[in-house]
């Protein structure tokens, strides 16, 4: 009976560290057009969230390695499902860059599951291209 029980005890626990090391955490985002380049964490709902974004720039989220990277929907948004087992506890770095735009790079506190990160970045104007 006691190997039985040891059996099952295992089972369990191998069970449970494979669900657990499952758990995703999603990280969601936009990018807009704005005066001052910086990224910043508020609620899905923040009426910022609903102005048009800027598409195909490359957005990287990173803390101590890369936790997501891709570009820009043609909304502007970009949503990254990290592992659980690979986020630390502590900021990650956001990095957006790419023609349109200005590089933007700061640190921000990961999101809760009710919130996004926005990020305002700098458009380039054609002159500003030019050397």
């Amino acid at each position: 009976m006691t190997h039985a029980r040891t059996i099952v005890s295992c089972t369990l626990a191998a069970l449970f560290i494979g669900l657990s090391g499952c758990a995703k955490t999603t990280i969601r985002g936009r990018v807009i057009a704005a005066e001052i380049g910086r990224a910043i964490v508020v609620t899905e709902t923040d009426e910022r969230m609903d102005e048009p974004g800027i598409a195909n720039v490359e957005v990287t989220i990173s803390q101590g390695g890369i936790l997501g990277q891709g570009k820009t929907t043609s909304k502007g948004d970009f949503t990254f499902s990290v592992p659980d087992t690979a986020l630390r506890s502590g900021p990650v770095l956001v990095r957006v860059e790419g023609d349109p735009v200005f590089r933007v790079q700061n640190q921000v506190q990961i999101p809760f599951p009710n919130q996004a990160i926005l990020v305002n970045a700098v458009r380039r104007t054609p002159s500003e291209d030019q050397p």
